[in-house]
């Protein structure tokens, strides 16, 4: 329970956790709309304490939705993967970027690098 706790302070200190009325504000869709995107596997939203929270950290600084989200979401779910182990996988190191690096970091910079990132590691079978 309490390296969950610590995720979620990591990921709020890092980008954020958005509820609808502030997804809304941000994005410029009301926040009905910002529930029904995140039902849709449009953006990534997960339920902490009850409440259902975004990630800020998927988000443009122009309000727009990173474009591999959907993707992201797309294989993260095709290998099983829960809302809130892909914010988990989003924030934790993985061998498969260089340096070992958090796909959070890469994000932004190089999606590519975090689709293919996300491919092989999330389809790992022990």
């Amino acid at each position: 329970m309490e390296a969950t706790a610590q995720m979620w302070e990591r990921v709020r200190d890092d980008a954020g956790l958005l509820t609808a009325a502030e997804v809304a504000a941000f994005t410029g869709v009301t926040p009905s709309r910002a529930v029904e995107d995140a039902a849709a596997g449009h953006t990534l939203a997960v339920v902490i304490d009850g409440e259902l929270l975004w990630p800020g950290s998927q988000f443009e600084a122009d309000g727009t939705v990173a474009m591999i989200i959907r993707e992201l979401i797309a294989v993260a779910e095709a290998h099983g993967y829960s809302r809130t182990g892909q914010v988990f996988w989003l924030y934790s190191p993985t061998t498969y970027l260089a340096g070992g690096r958090r796909p959070v970091e890469v994000l932004h910079p190089d999606p590519q690098a975090v689709l293919a990132a996300a491919a092989g590691n999330m389809g790992v079978e022990w």
